[in-house]
């Protein structure tokens, strides 16, 4: 309700005004009467009306002054003057200092009346526009903030925005941020939590409120912006160098009250990440590939920690030091004879050594993980498996972040890999026979001996003319091209893993005649032994 303060020298004309109008109905109130100048100063600090009522002439302060005096106090004070018959003069004035309305005496109700219903309804018009105004600011001030967290989504879809931007303040213009030319750090909460059904409102919820408790412990900062895309939440910080060296602290301070949330939601875990501080805005896209890195550190030290990249071990390790070609050979090889066991304790054992790489990080292990998938995914492309290979990449990829066990992430590879053996092999109808299979597997244990059809036909218990048709008809190879296939893949091991002069190589693959082996060797490489060696040592 609307306050309203009656100010007369007169009490009589007081206890009028009062009786004359039934003010709840107008949404009104009296806050109080006063009957000289003075004291209606003292009651106007005291009561704040909305609504004054005011002779023109009374002791101590007449009304001119006191509007003046009381628009100084609240300028948004409604004035109705009470005039007599000769003080039009003062009538007049007063309009100029913007009273709302002015009625003669004798009052009449319906003057009054009509001059309180005229305030009201500008009164409620001014309110309606002043809502109006905070809800298009509200609105404007969501869509800017809308737009600047879509700064990290839009980097995280197209790396290559950054080239548009010549400085900051092009960013700045674009996306309603406001940063400085002087350092970045990225900062990111990944929520790990259960995905079963039913947990997609948990999950906002604990999304939102990651994001509302990192907004708060990053207000010390120049300018942050924050984003959140599938578990992850990502925070762009801007500020000086030296400010953005306590960002570790304020992960720590995060990752306490977001731990908190584990006496509601045990099954929730948290870990955070901080990409390295660059100086310039345009390395900010290097930022993303740093908390990747960082997240993988998981495998090793596992949940509820804070990674940062720029405390990571530099590994000195490369890839080819543990899938080397020898390694591959043999994967294919179990993988083609459905040696399951085989290949699990090749991948077990693989594990085992990078566990005991000193140094080792975890990026380093997602490198070598993704080589195995690499070598299984040319398997199945090699035998013509019909399966999505897109698909089985992306699964498997995503899984390597469940782990925090180096063992278990090679355990489920090496499952996964089997699953889909037996199942090509079971039920695809698989296209070569017992005799082929085991055929294949003396071959690629024996090729370094003197292999005949004969032999081999003896070995897998056929007559050898039928072996021979059998082998061509489900290998799409005669026995002579996939034995000369197999020894000259192990030559080129040899020949890029040993320093065995040729002629030795040679002997060692099943070739008894140099001459031929050079012969084969460049028909199935395209160059020489000698050229292949210097090439790929």
């Amino acid at each position: 309700m609307l306050k309203v303060l009656i100010i007369d020298d007169e009490e009589k004309v007081c206890r009028l005004i009062q009786c004359l109008i039934d003010w709840e109905s107008l949404g009104l109130q009296i806050a109080g009467f006063c009957h000289d100048g003075m004291a209606a100063l003292d009651k106007i600090k005291e009561t704040s009306p909305d609504i004054i009522i005011t002779d023109i002439r009374m002791p101590g302060c007449d009304g001119l002054a006191l509007i003046k005096a009381a628009q100084e106090f609240n300028p948004k004070i409604h004035f109705i003057i009470i005039s007599g018959y000769g003080q039009f003069d003062y009538a007049q004035r007063a309009i100029q200092y913007g009273v709302s309305d002015y009625i003669l005496k004798p009052i009449k109700e319906k003057e009054l009346k009509g001059a309180l219903i005229s305030i009201v309804e500008k009164q409620q018009s001014m309110e309606s526009h002043k809502q109006q105004d905070e809800a298009i600011r509200q609105e404007l001030n969501f869509t800017q903030e809308r737009i600047k967290s879509n700064f990290i989504s839009d980097l995280l879809l197209t790396p290559q925005l950054m080239r548009t931007f010549h400085s900051a303040a092009d960013i700045n213009r674009a996306y309603y941020t406001d940063f400085t030319e002087s350092a970045f750090s990225f900062i990111c909460v990944f929520l790990d939590t259960p995905s079963e059904n039913g947990q997609a409102l948990v999950n906002d919820f604990l999304l939102n409120k990651a994001a509302g408790i990192i907004e708060n412990e990053t207000k010390q900062y120049h300018d942050c912006t924050i984003a959140v895309s599938g578990s992850y939440i990502y925070c762009l910080v801007n500020d000086g160098a030296e400010k953005l060296s306590l960002l570790y602290q304020t992960m720590k301070n995060i990752r306490g009250a977001l731990l908190a949330l584990k006496e509601i939601f045990p099954e929730l875990h948290v870990i955070l990440l901080q990409s390295g501080i660059k100086d310039s805005f345009e390395d900010i896209p290097a930022c993303f590939g740093e908390i990747n890195s960082a997240l993988c550190e998981k495998i090793l030290s596992g949940n509820d920690a804070i990674y940062s990249y720029s405390r990571l071990p530099q590994c000195k390790s490369h890839i080819a030091d543990f899938i080397t070609p020898t390694f591959r050979n043999q994967y294919l090889t179990c993988a083609e004879t459905f040696q399951y066991e085989a290949l699990k304790e090749q991948l077990s054992s693989l594990a085992d050594r990078l566990i005991h790489l000193v140094p080792v990080t975890g990026e380093f292990i997602w490198q070598v993980y993704k080589e195995l998938i690499s070598l299984f995914l040319f398997f199945l492309k090699q035998h013509k498996i019909d399966v999505s290979l897109e698909e089985l990449t992306n699964k498997w990829y995503d899984t390597f972040l469940s782990f925090t066990s180096v063992l278990d992430a090679f355990h489920y590879l090496a499952e996964e890999h089997c699953l889909l053996l037996e199942d090509w092999r079971s039920h695809k109808k698989k296209s070569q026979s017992k005799a082929v299979l085991a055929a294949k597997q003396y071959i690629n244990e024996n090729y370094a001996k003197g292999l005949t059809l004969e032999l081999i036909g003896q070995e897998v218990g056929l007559n050898p003319s039928y072996f021979s048709n059998i082998f061509k008809k489900e290998t799409g190879n005669s026995f002579v091209d996939y034995l000369t296939d197999i020894r000259i893949q192990n030559a080129k091991n040899l020949l890029t893993e040993t320093d065995l002069e040729i002629i030795e190589v040679s002997e060692r693959t099943g070739f008894n005649d140099l001459k031929y082996f050079n012969r084969c060797f460049r028909k199935i490489t395209g160059m020489t032994p000698a050229a292949y060696r210097k090439l790929f040592s």
